[in-house]
């Protein structure tokens, strides 16, 4: 969960940063996403309209979608696989994850409550009715949504026996 909590920050997303992170049956990272521009389009200027709502919408892919492609950018199957992710999907993200196989959905309590926090009111956050659709789809689909609690892990280095907080 940490790695895609870490992905996430390479996001261009001014507003909203998410991670993915898919991972075979043996936990073998296979690929990874986060949100942001189209592959080789130039870094947009800060006050670019590309940045705000609706136009991002049109310009910007998703993390979960960008780990499926950069997956199969490499030749490698999903099926079997699990996900984690630091937001829930969006409804084109779970159609995704879905047709590709994509066992295992494990998404972060914490992060989840801190999206929802982010709005007034959890009715009023942005994707509410996606999060409850996909969460519809994962169990008609039988596609296992695992809420993980815990901690994120902050980075560090560890050289020589010395443990260096990053």
């Amino acid at each position: 969960m940490t790695m895609a909590y870490i992905i996430a920050m390479r996001s261009s997303d001014k507003s909203t940063k998410v991670g993915a992170v898919v991972v075979d049956p043996n936990n073998v990272v296979v690929s990874m996403g986060y949100n942001g521009w189209c592959r080789g389009v130039e870094p947009w200027e800060d006050d670019d309209p590309r940045h705000q709502r609706p136009m991002k919408y049109l310009h910007t892919e998703h993390a979960e979608r960008n780990a499926i492609y950069n997956a199969a950018r490499q030749g490698k199957q999903l099926d079997g696989c699990k996900i984690y992710v630091s937001l829930l999907p969006c409804m084109d993200c779970a159609r995704a994850i879905v047709q590709t196989g994509i066992q295992t959905v494990v998404m972060h309590t914490e992060g989840q409550e801190a999206f929802w926090n982010a709005f007034e009111t959890k009715e009023e956050a942005r994707w509410s009715v996606d999060h409850q659709e996909c969460q519809k789809l994962f169990q008609e689909a039988g596609v296992e949504l695992r809420w993980w609690s815990g901690k994120i892990i902050s980075p560090f280095a560890f050289y020589n026996g010395k443990k260096f907080n990053m």
